[in-house]
């Protein structure tokens, strides 16, 4: 069974669910995972479910378990550290906001993992920056692919907040590691935001808090493309 979102998506509940209440919304004709082309319909369909629910999306190579098909998800709201952690992250931060009055950009580099929030009032705003982003990431990326990245988007007080996290890689060394030392987790949207999926009970009963940092610190990207990122993005506002 399924919920027509709108001509081009249906909501139906996840096999496999994280969260008390766990949606994969997939465009119904069977095209590859990709947010080019898809960005502005993530947006308003948070700004739809935002009430109740946070959306995210998984690049194709950034543990999507169907990189085939397009599809995003969605989650019970605040359950994520990223979410209910966020205002005191902010106020660690060494550097002040970047914007230009419509839109507020901040960059996270204290957190085991480099990741960028737009926040705005304003759709428009929103796509402009976000292709600023896709387009500087596209240079420091593999040719031809999708620059590698998950999101978690969320709709309040007629604010979206997106969370970018820009990666390096798909998997960690751990989840190739022989049977005594393997970790079966290839990070998505929901783990960069903080909870750590172990499909396997072994893993969650072996899993220190070594490998979450060095699971992490594989995955993110370099310090130096993420300054090229907070250059780049920069720029708009000078």
């Amino acid at each position: 069974m399924s919920l027509f979102y709108n001509k081009h998506f249906s909501i139906l509940s996840n096999p496999y669910p994280i969260f008390p209440e766990h949606f994969t919304i997939s465009e119904r004709s069977h095209t590859p995972q990709t947010i080019v082309g898809n960005f502005a319909e993530l947006l308003d369909l948070t700004r739809a479910l935002g009430k109740y629910y946070t959306i995210f999306y998984n690049g194709p190579q950034c543990g999507s378990s169907a990189p085939d098909h397009m599809h995003f998800q969605a989650g019970t709201k605040n359950i994520m550290p990223i979410e209910y952690e966020f205002n005191k992250m902010v106020n660690r931060l060494p550097r002040a906001v970047i914007g230009n009055g419509k839109i507020e950009v901040r960059f996270f580099e204290e957190f085991l993992r480099y990741f960028i929030s737009f926040e705005s009032r304003d759709k428009g705003e929103l796509l402009f920056a976000f292709k600023t982003f896709v387009n500087a990431f596209k240079k420091i990326s593999e040719p031809h692919n999708e620059p590698m990245m998950n999101l978690n988007v969320s709709y309040q007080e007629d604010i979206w907040r997106l969370i970018i996290f820009p990666r390096q890689v798909h998997r960690p060394i751990q989840f190739f590691a022989d049977a005594e030392k393997q970790l079966l987790i290839s990070p998505a949207a929901v783990d960069m935001s903080g909870i750590f999926i172990t499909p396997r009970k072994e893993d969650f009963e072996k899993i220190k808090q070594d490998d979450v940092i060095d699971i992490f610190k594989q995955v993110t990207i370099t310090k130096e493309y993420f300054e090229f990122l907070r250059k780049k993005i920069g720029e708009i506002f000078i």
